[in-house]
């Protein structure tokens, strides 16, 4: 279950990585640069939580992920449903 919540997370992060794009709005391209920059931690989070499955490297994903969805938020590629259903995602997974 922890290897298919870590994947779906996975993908999450993948998808709205991707999905920002540059836009008009100066503070929607801070805010993708910031998701940007998140999604690394992020991502280092997952690795080592794969590695090990610690109750801190869990901890540690949950703390980036919602930092990361803090940040994406503000993409204006990204709706309101994707950033509800991501943070879902990662409220299921138990540490």
């Amino acid at each position: 279950m922890r290897l298919r919540t870590t994947s779906l997370i996975a993908v999450t992060t993948i998808i709205f990585l991707f999905g920002c794009k540059k836009s008009d709005s100066v503070a929607a391209v801070d805010s993708c640069q910031l998701a940007g920059t998140r999604a690394q931690a992020y991502s280092d989070a997952i690795v080592a939580y794969s590695k090990a499955q610690t109750p801190a490297n869990c901890t540690a994903v949950k703390t980036t992920a919602n930092a990361y969805l803090d940040a994406a938020a503000g993409c204006t590629t990204v709706t309101q449903a994707q950033i509800t259903a991501a943070r879902a995602s990662v409220n299921d997974l138990k540490c």
